[in-house]
């Protein structure tokens, strides 16, 4: 008996941790990076970043169907850490030098929290001053950089990573949407182009089917006019004759009996 979960991709831990979010999970996450547990919200925040950059690098490979995208990402993918993301993106012009210092700021949180084996705060003078360094990016929004500002100056930490997480990651949203419709647009001019295209042709091939008279030009003939002796007495003298003369007539020239 045939199994009925042939063709199906099997479900693994891995996949369930990489499935895309609904926006009430989403929300519920974001609120929860400034009030729920330290730990939690240093690995969600990074979580939330690393998730949008990665939907804006994938936008950037010609090859980036579903099966191509899992053999850059398995786990012996050359994009399977948050570090090489990050990387590539830089290497892509996709982040900026204030961008990539602030995701790497937000990297090296994650793995302090993710991989200590004491209870880590956010409080802590070290993490507290490196969420402080974060960077404002140039060509910025203002509401960026108040958000930027509030991190330099917030005397609470953990608030300050939350809204530095969500700066970066609205800002790569932005250009997720920005990159989106660029797109959009030049295929609406190409489209725009391929029909005018298709109509001129199809004028054309109508203007060249119907007939003459039909298009305002009258039927005409060409009348030839043999050579004839020159009165001119030099041309005469060197034994030549005027040249063939074209006349357009508008008559078609009549056959004289002999």
């Amino acid at each position: 008996m045939a199994s009925r979960n042939r063709g199906r991709k099997k479900t693994s831990l891995r996949s369930i941790g990489r499935a895309e979010p609904s926006f009430d999970e989403f929300s519920a996450r974001l609120d929860s990076l400034s009030t729920g547990d330290q730990t939690a919200a240093a690995i969600s925040g990074a979580v939330i970043v690393e998730h949008e950059l990665e939907r804006l690098l994938r936008d950037h490979f010609r090859r980036n169907d579903d099966e191509t995208w899992d053999l850059l990402i398995e786990d012996v993918g050359p994009l399977r850490s948050f570090h090489t993301k990050i990387v590539i993106s830089y290497a892509f012009g996709i982040l900026d030098d204030a961008s990539l210092f602030n995701i790497n700021i937000i990297r090296q949180i994650r793995n302090a929290f993710a991989h200590s084996k004491k209870q880590l705060s956010f409080e802590d003078p070290l993490i507290f001053s490196t969420i402080r360094s974060a960077k404002t990016p140039d060509r910025t929004t203002k509401a960026d950089a108040l958000a930027f500002e509030f991190v330099r100056n917030s005397e609470n930490a953990q608030q300050a990573y939350a809204v530095l997480c969500d700066a970066v990651g609205a800002r790569l949203v932005r250009r997720s949407r920005d990159r989106l419709n660029r797109r959009s647009k030049r295929l609406r001019k190409q489209a725009e182009a391929t029909r005018m295209s298709l109509v001129a042709k199809a004028l054309v091939m109508r203007s060249l089917s119907e007939p003459r008279s039909r298009r305002g030009l009258a039927p005409t003939s060409i009348e030839y006019s043999l050579p004839r002796q020159s009165d001119d007495p030099k041309l005469e003298a060197h034994g030549a004759s005027p040249p063939i003369s074209l006349a357009r007539s508008e008559e078609p020239p009549s056959n004289t009996g002999t």
